[in-house]
């Protein structure tokens, strides 16, 4: 096996992360060591994203009861009606990480 650029690293990774695939698939597909992929992911990934996975909360105003919830991160909106069940909105957030 040849050794790989980081180039050629940083679009391997590229790729698996938008696959959709596990990472054992996608490293038989590529015919890589899982092993060695996961490290080399581990020591470029942060690298190319500065971005922080968590975003900061600020309540800009008290809850009132009946009323709609609005989350913003960015340029996406979401609202909902209050009586949406909390369960719910949890389970969105991890369908979303």
């Amino acid at each position: 096996m040849t050794r790989l650029t980081r180039e050629q690293w940083q679009s391997l990774i590229k790729a698996y992360e938008t696959s959709g695939l596990t990472q054992t698939d996608c490293c038989k597909q590529h015919n890589l060591n899982p092993k060695n992929f996961s490290l080399k992911r581990g020591k470029l990934l942060p690298l190319e994203s500065s971005a922080s996975p968590f975003v900061q909360v600020a309540r800009v105003a008290p809850h009132q009861p009946g009323s709609d919830i609005e989350l913003q991160v960015g340029a996406v909106k979401l609202k909902l009606s209050a009586s949406v069940p909390s369960a719910y909105l949890v389970d969105l957030i991890r369908a979303q990480a």
